[in-house]
């Protein structure tokens, strides 16, 4: 709950740059699954130093900020969340600009924004990352990956950090892993630079097209899902869809929430599942592949 002290200093805040905030704010259609309840605070800043007024103000009142991005990999609780949820929407946070083989991309951009700029341009390599639905900040957050990981083109990111300095950081000074990367998590991804190849732009079009199509024939892109719910394992032998389709657990529900036919790793939004259905049916998926294969399936899925 907000006292009347910090609903009138965020209302000022948000004045000044002319931003849009709102209050009891339901998350349901800011995520890709389409459940959940409501954030303390909804934020789409307009600028940098918004971004770094609000946040300061908010964490000095003891309000937890949470930067979302596109939603297709967080869960939100059908309770809402206590916290004031910051969305990198607006215009300014979303750039996409080259110089040459260098390409600039603002956290806010969607991948599907960031491939359409690219071959329009004959820049090659994120076409690699063709039908991830994410935002750029959530993509590196997680070194998300399809053909490529976003980290392999790499080159620097900028960051808003937790003392309000903003900091640009090299690919050499970050850790990246499988659906892993070092950014602190206290830091806000702002931006971030990569090093592309060079193509003709209907081959760089075509072969993004190859590759959703490839995708699009395993995966169900066009539900309401939440995206792939468990990590693989690092030995790339077995993934863990294969593993919960072995279990037999393809059309699995609770309530409206069910296992993908297509594939086993998407948890599906028939048409009004909640919260608890998509937990519930998490927990009996991991304790059926356990109890089958003596394996525990570790969520890739952030659970907020």
């Amino acid at each position: 709950m907000l006292d009347d002290r910090s609903l009138k200093k965020i209302k000022e805040i948000s004045s000044k740059y002319k931003s849009k905030v709102y209050f009891d704010h339901s998350l349901k259609s800011h995520t890709t699954i389409m459940v959940g309840g409501s954030a303390l605070l909804w934020h789409e800043p307009v600028s940098l130093e918004e971004l770094r007024e609000m946040r300061e103000f908010l964490e000095h009142t003891g309000i937890a900020v949470f930067v979302i991005g596109n939603g297709s990999n967080v869960l939100i609780p059908d309770e809402g969340v206590n916290r004031a949820v910051v969305s990198l929407s607006n215009k300014n946070f979303r750039g996409v600009s080259s110089c040459g083989l260098k390409l600039t991309a603002g956290a806010g951009a969607k991948l599907s924004e960031i491939i359409s700029y690219c071959s329009e341009n004959s820049l090659s390599g994120f076409e690699g990352m063709v039908g991830i639905p994410a935002t750029l900040g959530g993509a590196l957050r997680i070194n998300a990956s399809h053909k490529c990981a976003i980290s392999d083109y790499l080159e620097s990111v900028k960051l808003l950090l937790k003392n309000g300095k903003v900091e640009s950081v090299g690919k050499k000074d970050i850790k990246f892993g499988y659906r892993y990367s070092s950014i602190d998590k206290g830091a806000v991804i702002v931006e971030a630079v990569f090093s592309l190849g060079k193509d003709r732009p209907a081959v760089i079009k075509e072969r993004a097209r190859e590759y959703f199509t490839e995708k699009l024939a395993k995966q169900p892109l066009e539900k309401n899902t939440l995206g792939c719910v468990f990590k693989n394992f690092s030995d790339g032998k077995r993934s863990s869809g294969e593993l919960i389709d072995k279990a037999g657990l393809k059309g699995a529900a609770f309530g409206d929430a069910y296992v993908s036919e297509k594939h086993a790793n998407f948890i599906v939004n028939r048409k009004c599942a909640n919260a608890k259905d998509v937990i519930n049916l998490i927990k009996h998926v991991r304790e059926k592949v356990e109890e089958k294969f003596a394996v525990k399936l570790e969520t890739e899925i952030e659970i907020i």
